[in-house]
């Protein structure tokens, strides 16, 4: 049985892999991604990372992870760098890190984001998406969530505070150290992230399936802006249904990305990556 949001906070580190990924399948953010993902899918590309991050003499490197979802691959991307004996400061953002649990009634909840938008419904203890099934479209329960979306926004506009917080990723991420999560969007140019960064790693984010040229050329302006200066890096990969990576490791010089290593591939991105300029 899925986790409500109150299990899962209540849980934390000591649930089961199969639970967590479980929870986080059912959790739709409100531009239609799923918070799900797959633990140990970049090992290799972790560790190629880590070993060009020791080859330019970074022991504490600054890394910053996009779209990291439910964050259990920023884990795995940690764990490669401390193996190599590096001491990483890591920034890990998404657009949906946190969630509100409201209380309806004695027992009705429901998990929203900081706009409201709902994400999970707790009725008795049930675990129910916020969004419509194929196989539950029959049965009306697009009509059901529909009004229950309804009755939440009305409750915020009493009660806008209130209800329990909870860090929407794995929770070995909420204690783990040199580690900092932000909510935010890669489509709009955060200053507070500029110029900070050794290694920026954007995994199956900057794909041709999500995006149009125009908004793939904007986020990816932004995460060049993100680097610190000559030899930051930047990491662009998609796995594909297969599990296998296609992606390309990029490296600044002068005012432009070149490739430095691919994997499979490469990035289905890399010549618009190329053209850009600083």
């Amino acid at each position: 049985m899925t986790l409500t949001a109150r299990q899962f906070l209540a849980r934390g580190p000591t649930m089961g892999a199969a639970e967590e990924a479980a929870f986080f399948a059912t959790i739709r953010a409100r531009n239609g991604t799923f918070k799900t993902t797959t633990t140990s899918r970049m090992l290799e590309i972790d560790a190629a990372l880590a070993e060009h991050l020791v080859k330019q003499g970074r022991s504490r490197p600054d890394v910053l992870d996009v779209a990291v979802s439910s964050g259990v691959t920023t884990l795995d991307l940690r764990t490669a760098l401390l193996s190599r004996h590096l001491e990483p400061q890591i920034v890990a953002t998404d657009m949906l890190l946190e969630g509100q649990i409201v209380s309806l009634g004695p027992r009705v909840r429901v998990l929203v984001d900081n706009t409201g938008h709902p994400l999970q419904y707790d009725i008795m203890g049930l675990a129910l998406p916020a969004w419509q099934r194929r196989l539950t479209a029959a049965l009306g329960y697009g009509l059901v969530t529909s009004l229950l979306a309804r009755t939440v926004a009305r409750h915020l506009e009493k009660n806008p505070l209130a209800g329990e917080r909870v860090k929407l990723v794995t929770p070995r991420l909420w204690t783990a150290t040199g580690l900092e999560l932000i909510e935010d969007d890669i489509n709009r140019c955060n200053g507070q992230l500029q110029g900070r960064f050794d290694l920026v790693r954007a995994a199956n984010i900057l794909n041709r399936a999500y995006f149009e040229e125009v908004a793939l050329s904007r986020m990816a302006t932004n995460l060049l802006s993100y680097l610190k200066g000559q030899g930051g890096l930047l990491l662009v990969n998609r796995t594909h249904n297969d599990a296998s990576n296609h992606g390309t490791l990029f490296m600044l010089e002068a005012d432009r990305l070149l490739p430095v290593q691919r994997f499979g591939s490469g990035s289905e991105v890399e010549g618009l990556i190329v053209a850009l300029r600083r």
